[in-house]
């Protein structure tokens, strides 16, 4: 349970750093 918080806390991570990447992008 413990490991898929965490999992789900990094994909987050990178889903907002992708989406200010983009932000940039265009």
């Amino acid at each position: 349970m413990q490991g898929q918080i965490i999992l789900e806390k990094i994909v987050n991570c990178t889903n907002t750093t992708m989406e200010s990447q983009l932000k940039h992008l265009y």
